[in-house]
């Protein structure tokens, strides 16, 4: 039963590597700009009402971050591509926030940098032609971001990385023979915790 496997799988890889090598290959990159939504949680401790300091408090937040944008991929069909992104953080955000237990509200408005790192995705790229050098496509694969926060208030908590469902949608018109510009919407994360959505300029081009 494993040879059998083993054989189908080889036939398989082959069937796809062979359908690929028909195909062209690219690369490229351009600017990023995002917004991360996400959700945090206050240690709500108060000595008095809480001795055991269990209690919790929920929020939610948002910060800008920019980058530039790599991809690279590999057309296994006329519409259909297989995509990866790497998106290199440059600038991040800041927010304020309150400390839910302390009483003395003078001593709240504390103040949080957001360093946005890097984001990432694996994508299936199906795509249409509305021209004949330009088309729309679709992005849907598996995302993540990573992101770190600096505060003085040692109660805000929050994950440093997350991955999940990630998707978008796009426009490309080949400017030059084999060269495309494009724009596009890219959610990175769209979890219950938190989502990254973002737009990205690009120029692709063909090298394969």
């Amino acid at each position: 039963m494993r040879t059998i496997a083993l054989i189908t799988l080889s036939l398989l890889f082959t069937a796809i590597s062979t359908t690929a090598s028909a195909y062209s290959g690219y690369i490229g990159g351009g600017f990023h700009m995002g917004k991360h939504k996400f959700n945090a949680t206050y240690d709500n401790w108060n000595p008095n009402s809480d001795p055991a300091g269990s209690a919790q408090t929920s929020d939610s937040f948002d910060a800008s971050g920019s980058g530039i944008v790599l991809k690279i991929g590999q057309y296994i069909a006329p519409i259909l591509a297989i995509e990866a992104h790497y998106v290199a953080g440059l600038s991040g955000d800041s927010f304020t926030h309150n400390d839910p237990s302390n009483p003395d509200s003078s001593k709240n408005n504390y103040k949080s940098d957001v360093d946005f790192n890097s984001a990432w995705g694996i994508f299936a790229k199906p795509m249409g032609f509305i021209s004949d050098t330009g088309k729309v496509y679709a992005l849907i694969g598996f995302g993540g971001i990573d992101f770190d926060i600096d505060t003085i208030d040692s109660s805000f908590n929050s994950e440093s990385s997350t991955s999940g469902f990630a998707y978008g949608l796009g426009f490309e018109s080949e400017v030059e023979y084999g060269v495309f510009l494009g724009a596009e919407y890219v959610a990175y994360l769209d979890t219950a915790d938190g989502s990254y959505d973002s737009f990205n300029v690009t120029l692709t081009m063909y090298i394969w």
